[in-house]
């Protein structure tokens, strides 16, 4: 198991670079596999011990299992809350920030300019005047 588990994190990591093609989402699919790995070998222990009725060493190779599972979950979270740490250190860097506010106010200038362009637009439109008494459209007032 912990062989099988060591080659899925080989296979995860590039070996030209050593970096890793994890994402946050291929690392939560991770943890909940592993959660529900934990969870099958503690079911299996309970059912285990209660078939048996006590520790053997059969008992004992599944707990080591549940610890190994355990510890590849540990290290699945920190890699996780790594990359969580790295992506927020990124979208608040001063660089990114900077960036940020020179394409807000570029938006802002267009958005204004855009505004003010329609808002002429409608003031030299011609709007026709109300007829006197008009009705609506469907309405028949005489009888």
């Amino acid at each position: 198991l912990r062989r099988i588990q060591m080659d899925e994190i080989e296979k995860k990591t590039d070996i030209s670079g050593g970096l890793s093609t994890e994402t946050i989402g291929s690392l939560m699919a991770e943890c909940e596999e592993l959660t529900q790995q934990i969870d099958s070998e503690k079911e299996r222990l309970e059912r285990f011990m209660l078939e048996t009725g006590g520790a053997s060493d059969a008992s004992d190779r599944i707990q080591e299992n549940i610890d190994s599972l355990n510890d590849s979950l540990a290290a699945a979270e920190n890699r996780l809350q790594a990359l969580f740490d790295a992506q927020e250190k990124e979208a608040f860097s001063p660089e990114r920030q900077a960036a940020a506010k020179v394409e807000t106010a570029t938006e802002r200038v267009s958005v204004k300019k855009n505004l003010a362009e329609m808002k002429a637009k409608a003031a030299t439109r011609n709007l026709p005047e109300k007829e006197k008494g008009r009705k609506s459209p469907g309405m028949n007032m005489e009888k």
